[in-house]
């Protein structure tokens, strides 16, 4: 996967897909609905409360656990 992300660091699968919220490139898992965003080198949760543009926001909201 490009920009360093190869397994979503919440559950560990390798099904990542590139999204956009219309300002910036996130890295949506699949399997538990986690959304990262990559930096310099760092990786990040997002919360999907602040993907207004994304067309899977919905379906992350739906699922959303903050983090402990």
């Amino acid at each position: 996967m490009a920009h360093g992300v190869v397994q979503c660091p919440m559950c560990g699968t390798e099904d990542l897909e590139a999204v956009s919220d219309g300002e910036t490139t996130n890295f949506l898992c699949w399997t538990c609905r986690t959304c990262w965003h990559v930096e310099l080198g760092w990786v990040q949760r997002v919360d999907p409360r602040t993907c207004g543009g994304c067309p899977h926001r919905d379906e992350c909201l739906a699922r959303f656990r903050a983090p402990s």
